[in-house]
């Protein structure tokens, strides 16, 4: 459903096309072998469901900060050969990628109240009531546009994975242990509405 916009909302935001289409009427695209391969990630949004780790997207993401990281979460569940070693890394990948939904969640919410910003100086918002009111109209926005919950969707389908890969490394470990494997007590249901 969409939401209806103020008079000032859609100024604003036909005020911002037509900027746009000024400065992309500039824009020839890249020239240099650098800029083709930097121009060629921009579909790339936030890496939460890319097939390989994402590394560096953010400030402080480093390749030092995730081989700790993984090193650790690796050390912690001790795979044996290339099956469990395979599985490991899985899990290390989806625990990665939710650190970084937690991430995206703060930067969504302060590039909402840059918006607003902008917004108030360009006219659209003349009432500057201090920045809890900024972060809550912020917060309203990204609710409004759904936001919040493809990112909620995101997150639990990326938990998903990971429990459900780390039960498979757990069940492996058991079997190799020569123990006695039960069948799975828990049953992965995938219930899709609508």
């Amino acid at each position: 459903m969409m939401q209806r916009l103020t008079r000032t909302e859609q100024r604003v935001r036909r005020r911002r096309l037509l900027a746009n289409r000024a400065n992309a009427a500039k824009s020839t695209g890249p020239r240099t072998v650098e800029g083709k391969a930097i121009s060629s990630r921009n579909a790339i949004t936030h890496g939460l469901l890319a097939e390989t780790v994402r590394i560096g997207e953010f400030p402080e993401e480093m390749r030092e900060v995730f081989d700790v990281f993984r090193d650790g979460i690796i050390e912690g569940l001790d795979p044996v050969g290339g099956f469990e070693q395979m599985l490991a890394e899985r899990v290390v990948a989806s625990a990665w990628r939710l650190r970084r939904a937690g991430r995206l969640e703060a930067l969504l919410t302060r590039n909402e109240m840059e918006r607003i910003q902008e917004d108030r100086e360009l006219g659209a918002m003349l009432l500057d009531a201090g920045p809890q009111m900024d972060l809550a109209l912020a917060v309203s926005r990204l609710f409004r546009r759904g936001c919040y919950e493809q990112l909620t969707k995101y997150e639990t389908r990326i938990e998903r994975g990971m429990l459900k890969t780390l039960h498979e490394l757990q069940r492996q470990q058991r079997v190799r242990r020569g123990e006695d494997v039960p069948p799975p007590q828990v049953v992965d249901l995938d219930v899709t509405v609508g």
